[in-house]
């Protein structure tokens, strides 16, 4: 005969945090792979019409992805949000006379 199986609250809770660390490691991942699958499709040279709507239609988030300056001549952090504010990576592009002279995926957060 077997005893009986006991749980214990704190190894339920370990469980737990352990998987919810896991959920967040893995959105951030998504989030920088999103930015660098983004960052893939945009080339140097490209011009800028179009970039920020297709940046929104791939998922980058609507209130930290817009022109800075201005479509001519500024930046263009295509910004994607892991599960938290504090997982945040971006395709960062550069303009001038309308078309991109660079982009880099960088981690903001």
């Amino acid at each position: 005969m077997t005893a009986p199986l006991r749980i214990n609250l704190r190894d339920v809770l370990a469980v737990l945090f352990g998987v919810l660390m896991c959920w967040i490691i893995y959105h951030d991942f998504a989030a920088k792979r999103q930015a660098r699958e983004f960052c893939a499709t945009v080339s140097v040279g490209d011009p800028t019409n179009g970039i920020l709507e297709r940046a929104l239609a791939a998922g980058a988030d609507r209130r930290h992805t817009r022109w800075l300056d201005s479509p001519q001549i500024g930046r263009l952090p295509v910004t994607f949000i892991g599960l938290t504010m504090f997982e945040r990576h971006a395709c960062a592009i550069t303009a001038a006379g309308g078309v991109v002279t660079e982009r880099l995926v960088t981690r903001i957060d």
